[in-house]
């Protein structure tokens, strides 16, 4: 997975996911959503076929970038517990 940093202010955070498409950004969103430290997460998909994801996260506290790893982390863990 090959991110591209667009803006990463403390409490918000702009970034590409190059490769992927509705499914993966939509799990994503879901994931940093549930998290009660989030106010805002949400990607634009311009076109499936020609471009990438950009997403866009807003948090109430704490840094934005965290919200991002801890709903990675959650994904990850959950794909783990799928497979067994």
């Amino acid at each position: 997975m090959e991110m591209e940093l667009i803006r990463d202010d403390k409490t918000e955070l702009e970034f590409r996911i190059k490769g992927e498409d509705h499914a993966f950004s939509n799990l994503l969103v879901h994931e940093l959503l549930d998290d009660s430290e989030v106010e805002v997460a949400q990607y634009d998909l311009p076109h499936p076929q020609v471009g990438s994801p950009t997403f866009y996260v807003r948090v109430k506290k704490g840094s934005a970038s965290s919200a991002v790893k801890r709903a990675l982390q959650q994904i990850r863990e959950t794909a783990s517990s799928l497979q067994k």
